[in-house]
């Protein structure tokens, strides 16, 4: 008969450690982290300023505005990536 593998059970920190490892996550992670240091610094309170970030980018008119300045700029970044995949880079020089 095999043997049953016990379960490996980890810390909370090699979890932690697991997910800060990918770069996009660890990234986001520090840029929050040191958004929130420098508005703590500046005298005011990084709770209040993240909330109204949320606010004024997701909520009402906020919404309409994020959505119409980032989608452009997101089709543009999707059709450069298609293109560099393929091989295909043009400067637009005669």
């Amino acid at each position: 008969m095999a043997e049953a593998q016990p379960t490996q059970r980890h810390s909370a920190a090699a979890r932690v450690e697991a997910v800060l490892s990918h770069p996009v996550v660890f990234s986001l992670v520090f840029a929050f982290v040191l958004g929130w240091v420098i508005v703590y610094l500046t005298g005011n309170d990084p709770g209040f300023a993240y909330r109204e970030m949320y606010d004024g980018a997701i909520t009402g008119s906020g919404l309409r505005n994020t959505l119409g300045r980032a989608v452009p700029i997101v089709g543009m970044a999707l059709a450069v990536s298609v293109a560099f995949r393929a091989g295909v880079i043009n400067l637009g020089g005669e």
